[in-house]
């Protein structure tokens, strides 16, 4: 939620400048048609600092910051302090937070004093800013009646890792007689890992009903390493509370303590299967020798309850001792939790299980196939290439694309060949199937990437174009080049990306790109 409400701050402030200022800059009558506040060079941007429109101002600020312009910082500090539109004001914290001008940092906080800038841009720029001289400034809004604004302020602390300030987080919190405002001090004082808090927590683990708030203690008494919450928090695997369960799993991990183990073999039957994945998850990353040969002794116990999780267990740990009872307990069509088990077949990686394997993909139904597809990609034996393809077309959606993902983490022609045919007869599949050729090295991968890039169907074309970036090959380059000759403004910035993290350069029109081009083809 944090990240949802930070996300849309900046395009808030700019619908307000649009409001405030008659409305967006009109289309460019240039070639192409571009949009200028899209398109404007540095020393564009850099004049319209002093442009008479606050929009442009604050439109310019912003570019110029996530351009990581250090030139234009003098300038911006000074439409901070002085500039008479408070959206400008803002828009410049914001820049500088980008920027990370330290300089800045007092003059942000003295913000939050500005009747016309509200806390969140304050909040929002600190964040930015990763500053922990700010830190005690800040924390007395983690008392504010405002939701967003508490959390905000977790982000912020969180931001600029403000450990010398978690005594005076702990010393307001123990005042605070709100539950609500609990999950707020509970989730700082763990990501500060303010470690005297352990009795503050405890006690406020104990009195909370089922709720975010009580989750949110969980997770910080993980982060504190609590060692003597482990009885509380492995209750709270068996309890009905769904996100104090997935909690206090993370917080049990964090921990490590083997203490936790004996309490989570004990859920490994219980009826709801939720309970046993918990338990599971933190069976298999809490290390322990006894481990692996307890949830073998209890998978051969055929209690059909715990199939799916002592499977899970003894793949995850990679247990090989425990392979041929696994494949025996799978080989049958009735047993209940089917792909946890062919799944562990794939974490124990043994190709002698590649055959019972393939068996499991071929059946018609069940959801064992969607474990044997996973599985058979992650083993990588050559014998399930045609399975897979085969797979592949199965109308099963689910199927089809866990065996196209599988599909990529093979090499070779035949692979590619299908691949790219299973596109050409179903784009709505393009994302799984450019990402599994994108995941197959060398030329012939690369080329079909490349012709999709120039694909006319935007799906195809935009994820096409992603995965060059990630692939960084600079033989790509000119086709990124032809893409961008195609004139669609929605893919202009994925291009701009890929042709950066490719070449190192940055540049943020299309027209400094053909220049580049131009001068180093």
């Amino acid at each position: 939620m944090i990240k949802t409400i930070k996300m849309f701050f900046l395009p808030i402030l700019i619908i307000l400048f649009i409001n405030v200022c008659g409305g967006p800059p009109k289309p460019s009558n240039e070639k192409n048609n571009e949009v200028i506040s899209q398109e404007k060079t540095v020393d564009e941007l850099i004049k319209d600092l002093n442009s008479e429109q606050p929009s442009t101002r604050a439109q310019a600020m912003i570019a110029l910051s996530e351009r990581n312009n250090k030139e234009s910082i003098e300038i911006i500090r000074k439409l901070l302090k002085e500039d008479k539109n408070a959206a400008v004001r803002g828009s410049a914290a914001l820049a500088l937070g980008n920027l990370q001008d330290k300089e800045s940092t007092k003059d942000i906080v003295a913000l939050l004093k500005d009747k016309d800038i509200t806390p969140d841009i304050v909040l929002d720029a600190l964040t930015r800013m990763k500053d922990p001289s700010a830190a005690d400034s800040i924390v007395p809004l983690l008392d504010s009646s405002n939701h967003a604004v508490r959390l905000l302020t977790v982000e912020a602390l969180s931001a600029m890792d403000a450990k010398n300030s978690g005594e005076l987080v702990l010393k307001q919190a123990l005042k605070n007689l709100d539950d609500d405002k609990a999950k707020t001090y509970a989730m700082v004082l763990g990501r500060l890992e303010v470690k005297s808090s352990e009795p503050y927590l405890m006690e406020l683990s104990g009195k909370l009903k089922p709720s975010p708030s009580l989750a949110a203690v969980y997770l910080a008494l993980g982060r504190i390493k609590s060692v003597k919450s482990v009885p509380i928090l492995a209750k709270a695997i068996g309890d009905s509370y769904d996100k104090g369960r997935e909690n206090a799993v993370v917080a049990l991990v964090d921990i490590q303590d083997k203490s936790a183990l004996p309490l989570m073999f004990s859920y490994l039957e219980n009826q709801d299967k939720s309970i046993r994945l918990a338990a599971a998850e933190v069976i298999v990353q809490i290390p322990s020798p006894d481990s692996g040969p307890k949830a073998l002794k209890l998978l051969e116990s055929g209690n059909k309850n715990s199939i799916g999780a002592t499977g899970y267990v003894i793949g995850r740990l990679k247990y090989e001792a425990g392979r041929k009872a696994v494949e025996k307990v799978l080989s049958s069509a009735g047993t209940p939790e089917r792909e946890e088990l062919a799944k562990a077949l794939g974490w124990i990686g043994n190709k002698e299980s590649v055959p019972m394997l393939i068996k499991v993909l071929e059946e018609k139904t069940g959801e064992g196939r969607y474990g044997a597809a996973w599985s058979l990609g992650i083993i990588r034996d050559e014998r399930a290439i045609e399975p897979l393809i085969k797979a592949s077309n199965d109308a099963d959606r689910r199927l089809s694309t866990m065996a196209i993902e599988s599909l990529g983490q093979f090499k070779g022609d035949r692979v590619l060949k299908a691949l790219d045919k299973k596109l050409e007869s179903s784009e709505e599949v393009a994302p799984f199937v450019i990402g599994s050729i994108s995941s197959i090295p060398g030329d012939e991968a690369r080329k079909l990437l490349e012709k999709y890039a120039l694909n006319k169907n935007p799906v195809v074309h935009r994820v096409a174009i992603q995965e060059l970036g990630k692939r960084k090959d600079k033989k790509s380059v000119p086709v990124l080049i032809d893409a961008l000759n195609l004139d669609i403004l929605e893919s202009r910035k994925l291009i701009y990306q890929a042709l950066s993290t490719i070449t190192g350069k940055s540049f943020y029109t299309k027209n400094e790109w053909l220049e580049w081009y131009k001068d180093n083809r």
